[in-house]
């Protein structure tokens, strides 16, 4: 038996484990949605809300449930904490917060990325 594994089947069991990883630290609180809005906030940090709304198509009730979920303190309907993926931060010259990416954000998403895409 050989025991030399292919080089090509190894980087897909570690992108696989990867995204198990991605899976486990998001659980099943994450929805593809908003894994969209996360690269959407990323690839243009500081939109407002509604911005963000125009941009992937959602209402501004749908875009408020998905960054609940996607910030600190999750949804206030359910009973979950949120992934801490997200922060707004008040705009003292406007009235609508814009949305960042926080450092843990970025770091899933560039796992996200390496898997999907390597």
């Amino acid at each position: 038996m050989n025991n030399v594994q292919d080089p090509a089947l190894t980087a897909q069991l570690q992108r696989l484990e990867q995204f198990g990883t991605i899976l486990a630290i998001a659980h099943e609180q994450l929805r593809p949605r908003q894994l969209v809005l996360l690269a959407q906030i990323a690839e243009e940090p500081g939109l407002t809300q509604t911005e963000l709304a125009d941009r992937v198509g959602l209402t501004t009730s749908a875009m408020t449930r998905n960054l609940d979920a996607l910030g600190a303190d999750g949804r206030g309907d359910k009973d979950k904490p949120g992934l801490g993926w997200i922060e707004n931060r008040s705009n003292p010259n406007a009235r609508e917060n814009r949305v960042f990416i926080t450092k843990e954000g970025q770091r899933v998403l560039s796992l996200l990325l390496a898997v999907l895409w390597p």
